[in-house]
């Protein structure tokens, strides 16, 4: 497996929130508009982490972390807090600008020939289920 297979805890603001991602790199990638949270791609986040529940006790996320542990039976892999820095919205926020702007880079019509056809699929569903029109829940 990846070094990068892990059980990975994001840290926002108070909250905290627990997925099992293989690679990791993959919140990593560059973005066309070369904006990042703590060098974290916004859009990436929100693709990796925007259907995890989330909790404000870090006690509690640790908990979980190990519980995935267990679930997927992951033997060669860790534990990992990442700290953006920042609060959830924050990264809505510029993960929604990011996308905006990367779709206009794809072509309007779908080419299923076009290997980076999911890549626009991704950034319509960060527009979709983040923009302003359909407002994110929980603020922290």
């Amino acid at each position: 497996m990846s070094v990068n297979n892990g059980i990975y805890i994001l840290k926002t603001g108070k909250e905290y929130r627990v997925r099992h991602i293989n690679p990791l790199d993959f919140l990593y990638e560059k973005n066309s508009k070369d904006v990042y949270v703590n060098d974290l791609n916004p859009v990436r986040v929100l693709l990796e982490f925007g259907n995890c529940q989330y909790t404000s006790n870090a006690d509690l996320a640790i908990k979980i972390a190990f519980r995935q542990l267990e679930e997927f039976e992951i033997s060669d892999c860790s534990i990992k807090i990442i700290d953006a820095k920042c609060y959830w919205r924050d990264i809505v926020k510029l993960g929604v600008e990011v996308a905006t702007e990367e779709i206009k880079l794809y072509p309007d019509e779908y080419d299923v020939q076009d290997c980076r056809m999911h890549e626009k699929k991704w950034l319509e569903e960060v527009i979709h289920k983040y923009s302003e029109n359909n407002k994110v829940k929980h603020n922290a």
